[in-house]
């Protein structure tokens, strides 16, 4: 089954403070977003722990179910805490073949938007407190079925534009799309008012 992975990030000022990675685990594509909170200390520090313990602890297991996510997060949150490196959002996405499931705190999303409907697979979770608090309530999501394609992006392109505007830009080539959503939030000026990061998986 063919796929298409497309990762862009934008920062809106010199020094910015989301971060992005994908990478394979067994028959995973396991998908991390991290967007650090700038009012809480080094929120880029935040990110960048964040990203290195993710890959650390699911490289490191032969399972991953919606349980060993959340244990993940709380792990790094207590971590990061104890660290004093300041706090995040956090999403980590597994997909496997058609299907995606995984867990995320903060206000950073993850979307299905598939052939008929959308769906908001992140719509439960808890935007405070953040990954690094010491104190958060880790939500899962999924599994969900994939028939088309998944956006997953910080509060930089979600809280700029519209969801129909995003959809609608999905029918770009996937070549272009990192930049085509990105017009959808940029002011007149071509500036941003946040830091944009975006990842976006076709089938």
């Amino acid at each position: 089954m063919q796929c298409n992975i497309v990762t862009y990030v934008q920062q809106a000022a010199q020094r910015g403070d989301d971060r992005i990675k994908f990478f394979y685990h067994k028959d995973n594509i396991v998908i991390l977003l991290a967007d650090g909170a700038g009012g809480f200390g080094d929120g880029g520090k935040a990110a960048d722990f964040f990203i290195e313990q993710s890959y650390y602890h699911i490289t490191n297991l032969q399972k991953l179910n919606n349980d060993i996510l959340e244990n993940i997060l709380r792990k790094i949150d207590r971590d990061l805490h104890d660290n004093g490196h300041g706090e995040t959002t956090s999403i980590i996405a597994i997909i496997n073949a058609e299907t995606i499931f995984g867990a995320s705190v903060g206000d950073s999303h993850c979307y299905l938007f598939n052939k008929e409907f959308v769906i908001h697979a992140t719509s439960l979770q808890y935007r405070k407190p953040l990954l690094g608090s010491g104190k958060i309530t880790a939500i899962s999501f999924g599994p969900f079925h994939i028939d088309n394609k998944v956006v997953i992006a910080s509060d930089g392109l979600f809280d700029y534009t519209t969801i129909n505007n995003i959809r609608e830009t999905l029918t770009y080539d996937m070549e272009n799309i990192g930049q085509q959503l990105l017009s959808l939030v940029e002011l007149p000026s071509r500036k941003l008012q946040d830091d944009f990061s975006v990842i976006v998986y076709k089938i």
